[in-house]
């Protein structure tokens, strides 16, 4: 068990400056929309008053010589949509980089932890299976008055069902798939320390090893030309 203390996430300096610059981009984001809504105000009057006659078109022109439509209204605004555009697909690719600082100190931090966790999980084993023989002796009472011709509706049954799964709690029931994982899983993972996830891993470097071992062993093998008389070629 360490006695190490672990520091909130946000005080890694390099998680800490990752979220800065999410941050960073975020607030442009929120100042480029402010100023698209302030282009699209300048724009639209002017987008509306479409000229149709010949005197309009004319009037118009000479507004926009007069400096009706600022000069550098439009390319403002395709500055700004370009920036807008760059700034989400920075704000995703650091959304994804934090995330994966954030899985490194995870792992970290959950190995770190791992000595204080299985020192829980025996305790919970402990009282689930205590669990189990309470509900057993409590259903035996009335399974007795069955066995003997009564009704038992005056023994109200403290047996319960789980809400999402309509299913009967029994931390025994061996006809249960996933009873048996439960505990195939929890037990393992007292005595050995590994999660299913690194259980798994490690079954799949053990076959992937053992068949490597096998295929070199054919590799290796010599070649018989003639059984009969055990001829090799080498």
């Amino acid at each position: 068990m360490t006695d190490k203390k672990l520091i909130p996430l946000a005080q890694h300096a390099d998680y800490a400056a990752a979220a800065e610059k999410l941050a960073g981009y975020r607030a442009q984001l929120v100042a480029a929309r402010a100023e698209a809504e302030s282009i699209g105000l300048q724009v639209r009057p002017i987008q509306q008053r479409t000229p149709e006659t010949p005197e309009q078109i004319l009037a118009a022109a000479d507004g926009a010589m007069a400096g009706t439509m600022p000069a550098d209204l439009p390319e403002r605004q395709r500055r700004n949509e370009a920036l807008i555009a760059a700034l989400r697909k920075a704000i995703g690719v650091q959304e994804t980089e934090l995330a994966r600082i954030r899985n490194v100190h995870s792992i970290a931090a959950g190995k770190a932890m791992r000595a204080r966790h299985i020192a829980t999980v025996g305790p919970l084993l402990a009282a689930m299976n205590a669990l189990a023989d309470a509900i057993e002796a409590e259903r035996a009472v009335r399974d007795e008055l069955d066995a003997l011709g009564y009704s038992a509706a005056q023994l109200p049954s403290m047996g319960f069902v789980v809400p999402a799964w309509d299913y009967q709690f029994n931390p025994r029931d061996t006809d249960s798939t996933f009873w048996r994982h439960w505990w195939d899983e929890r037990e393992r993972y007292v005595a050995t320390g590994l999660t299913p996830a690194e259980h798994d891993a490690a079954l799949a470097q053990a076959s992937a090893a053992a068949h490597r071992a096998t295929e070199a062993a054919k590799v290796i093998a010599p070649k018989r030309t003639s059984p009969d008389r055990g001829e090799l070629v080498n």
